[in-house]
């Protein structure tokens, strides 16, 4: 008897809205709520929680994407912000008050997107030159702050600017590999699949064990991805795959997280690189530097251990469901950092791109008014 196909879990590209963070009036669903104009006149008239609150709505898929990149989500909400801004007034943010009210709408309006994205390096590199940004600018000048916020937005896309390329990590990456040797891959990124595919046009052919990964399907999908560039390529459960580290020449992991003592991974990835110090095997991470959090604070994201569907979406609620698909692995089971720079230890990265420092929130400076005009929480003025 034919067994029952399992079903495939995709991530959500969007997930439903959720109705903590709702405001009391929607904009239709057949409207993007990034479509959503006001005029310069009604901005400046506006309650700075309603202005938050388009903001919010404007980031809301941005902020609840599980399946895109931090590069691309970080690119995506610098576009959000340059169109929302536009439709600010020129005055916007001049004077004391209106410093306080722009710090109350920029940080309230961002806040559940920083929330779900922001323990990303590319996205809380964002923020944290948004936050510079508004505390670097002049004041003084009419227009200051918004023309301030929108040349820095306008600074992320090209890469080298604000983001690294990871195109340029490919040669550095080549580099290690020797002819037919055999690479254990656990959450390939796209720059690992780039720097394979280049591998085997200039004929190192190596071979390639992948770990299936998290739910999503994340590992057959670049399963298929590497395959389709003539690569030999296998697939196994995590668990073979641990007891296959002593047959592979290299392990390649990936990060979008990096502090001065963790990196952030799929759940196993210690597990992992522990087994391939046991038999000496090299573990070597591949990303950019951008992946560095401003001042090493590393978490995991909330998220992860709230929302069910990447574990057992369906089970009783009397079940503790531990979803969270992220850990925090240590510095010390790496042996190598290959970023755009070449490879590279981890103090020589932060000496060179760690920011020491975080910017403190816009309305930092503005704690008396934020309380006088706004809830914590957007929820909490609906209540």
């Amino acid at each position: 008897m034919r067994a029952p196909a399992a079903p495939v879990i995709m991530p959500p590209r969007r997930l439903p809205w959720r109705p903590s963070i709702l405001p009391r009036a929607l904009p239709s669903e057949s409207m993007p709520a990034h479509r959503v104009h006001w005029s310069w006149s009604s901005s400046a008239r506006q309650d700075p929680i309603e202005a938050a609150r388009g903001l919010e709505e404007r980031l809301r898929e941005c902020a609840q994407d599980r399946a895109a990149s931090a590069r691309q989500v970080a690119l995506e909400a610098a576009g959000i912000l340059v169109a929302w801004l536009g439709e600010r007034p020129r005055a916007w943010g001049e004077g004391d008050e209106g410093r306080a009210r722009a710090a109350i709408e920029l940080e309230t309006g961002w806040a559940a997107w920083a929330q779900d994205q922001a323990w990303r390096g590319p996205c809380a590199q964002l923020l944290d030159d948004l936050r510079r940004t508004f505390h670097g600018c002049d004041w003084r000048r009419s227009g200051g702050l918004r023309e301030a916020l929108e040349q820095e937005l306008e600074a992320w896309p090209q890469l080298g600017e604000r983001l690294a390329d990871p195109a340029e990590l490919v040669p550095h990456a080549l580099r290690r590999l020797e002819r037919g040797q055999t690479l254990l891959l656990y959450a390939p990124s796209e720059a690992v699949v780039a720097a394979l595919g280049a591998a085997q046009r200039a004929g190192l052919d190596p071979e390639l064990l992948l770990a299936q990964g998290a739910p999503d399907q994340s590992g057959p999908r670049a399963a298929r991805e590497l395959a389709a560039c003539g690569l030999r390529v296998r697939l196994a459960w995590d668990a073979a795959v641990l007891g296959a580290v002593a047959d592979v020449d290299q392990v390649w992991l990936e990060t979008e997280a990096l502090a001065p003592d963790v990196f952030a991974g799929l759940v196993g990835t210690s597990l992992l690189a522990g087994e391939a110090h046991r038999h000496e095997v090299p573990v070597h991470v591949l990303c950019t530097s951008d992946a560095l959090l401003p001042a090493g604070a590393a978490l995991l994201p909330a998220w992860g251990a709230e929302e069910r569907w990447n574990l057992w979406s369906q089970g009783p609620r009397s079940v503790r469901v531990e979803s969270q698909p992220f850990e925090l692995a240590s510095v010390d089971t790496v042996d190598l950092w290959i970023t755009e720079a070449g490879p590279e230890t981890l103090p020589g990265l932060c000496t060179r791109r760690l920011r020491t420092r975080a910017a403190a929130p816009c309305d930092e400076g503005a704690a008396r008014s934020r309380a006088a005009h706004r809830p914590t929480t957007l929820s909490e003025a609906d209540d």
